[in-house]
């Protein structure tokens, strides 16, 4: 009974979940707790960032050779925004598909096994309702879909960010253009002006 506690503790704090059902009890099992937490919790936190990149440039290269292939596309458009798109609609089915049988195992209404999924996948974990650590390979495969999600965000947004300043720079190289040609002119005009000047001048 021991060891199944003691298991459940450790994957709680693993997957950073802090359910607060299972607290140490021990001033040694919380010292080891905070010794573990802080290799392990960063460990979890950069597998869960590797995860999700690997799987959003698997999906984005699928991305392109479908659209290679199928719409004879030599160049995907809005990459980025279709692997967005995919991760929340992959993470919606899975929350609703799995919430189906949460409903049945913990004898829950539906839209609790909703919640449950939803403070368990964000981490949130308010100790309400708690997942048996039997079923934390469900936990671990929507905490890798967040984290694609999340990554998939991230490449949106920075995609968008560099249009934006690949835009401003045209603009100011039109207008930096235009401002030299402008200069150019009116040199060229104070030019003859001059010229004008020094020939009138000669004549007197």
């Amino acid at each position: 009974m021991h060891i199944r506690r003691s298991l459940k503790i450790i994957l709680i704090i693993f997957f950073t979940l802090g359910y607060g059902s299972n607290p140490p009890k021990t001033d040694a099992s919380r010292l080891f707790i905070i010794f573990y937490a802080l290799v392990g919790i960063p460990l979890f936190l950069s597998f869960l960032q590797i995860v999700g990149v690997i799987i959003n440039k698997s999906i984005s290269k699928t991305i392109g050779v479908v659209e290679r292939k199928c719409i004879k596309s030599t160049e995907p458009r809005r990459v980025e925004l279709k692997c967005l798109i995919g991760f929340t609609c992959s993470l919606v089915m899975y929350v609703f598909f799995i919430a189906f049988f949460f409903s049945a195992k913990y004898n829950l209404s539906y839209l609790t096994s909703v919640y449950l999924l939803f403070i368990t996948f964000t981490t949130i974990g308010f100790g309400d309702y708690v997942i048996d650590q039997e079923k934390f390979l469900v936990v671990a495969v929507g905490l890798c879909l967040v984290s694609g999600l999340f990554d998939a965000c991230t490449c949106y947004i920075e995609k968008k960010a560099e249009k934006a300043r690949n835009k401003g720079l045209k603009m100011n190289c039109c207008c930096v253009g235009k401002n030299t040609r402008a200069s150019q002119e009116k040199t060229e005009e104070h030019g003859l002006e001059n010229k004008v000047a020094s020939s009138n001048s000669e004549d007197v």
